[in-house]
């Protein structure tokens, strides 16, 4: 086995990133992330392969402050989420776009945190489950942030906190009832490792409570 480069195009002058990606197919993957042209602020990238070769496909961004998007999971190839961070607010917002198979839209997503509101990391198993996981500020501490769409909005879900700075940065889905989420909580000391997992009933999109994420 050997990896190769293969091309992809590049719409920045300054800055071109990709910090996620997502495939259901040898003829279908998405990544996404950030690009800058000259002084400007970031914007939303997204490409798509299609079996053959990368191409751009245009995503949303809110307001004229930065938008970048941190992760995508996709299930199907009418179906992906990307997650990530936009500036066009005080705080920084959460930012969540869809894929419907034929264009990107931002999805409505809340916001916990007075400071900052980061979305860094989502995982999809249908339409109607998925988690995102990132950290958010209220003035300390710095808390953990996990909200789950139920294919009909997202919501905010409990999370466990162990130290003053506590962030996700990974989360997996095997099902809509066995979640896994990473990142590392701070104590004063030093950053430690933080693993918390989804515990809790299937959601049907009717359901009025939310699944609970425990460390």
């Amino acid at each position: 086995m050997s990896w190769t480069v293969v091309s992809s195009p590049n719409v920045g002058t300054n800055t071109n990133g990709l910090r996620s990606v997502s495939c259901v197919s040898v003829s279908f993957c998405v990544a996404t992330g950030l690009y800058t042209i000259g002084g400007s602020t970031a914007q939303t990238l997204v490409e798509h392969w299609n079996g053959a070769s990368w191409a751009v496909v245009s995503s949303p961004n809110v307001g004229t402050s930065f938008n970048i998007l941190e992760s995508v999971s996709c299930v199907s190839v009418s179906f992906c989420v990307a997650t990530g961070v936009h500036g066009g607010g005080s705080p920084f917002q959460t930012l969540v776009e869809h894929w419907d198979g034929v264009s990107w839209t931002v999805v409505p997503s809340p916001n916990v945190g007075v400071i900052a509101n980061l979305l860094l990391s989502v995982s999809c198993v249908s339409v109607s489950f998925c988690v995102a996981t990132g950290t958010y500020d209220g003035v300390l501490p710095v808390q953990t942030l996990v909200q789950h769409w139920d294919g009909v909005s997202w919501t905010v879900v409990s999370s466990p906190n162990d130290g003053t700075t506590n962030l996700l940065r990974s989360v997996s889905c095997v099902s809509a009832t066995e979640c896994v989420a990473v990142g590392f909580t701070n104590t004063g000391n030093a950053n430690q490792t933080l693993v918390v997992s989804l515990t809790g009933p299937e959601l049907a999109p009717s359901d009025q409570v939310s699944p609970a994420f425990t460390g």
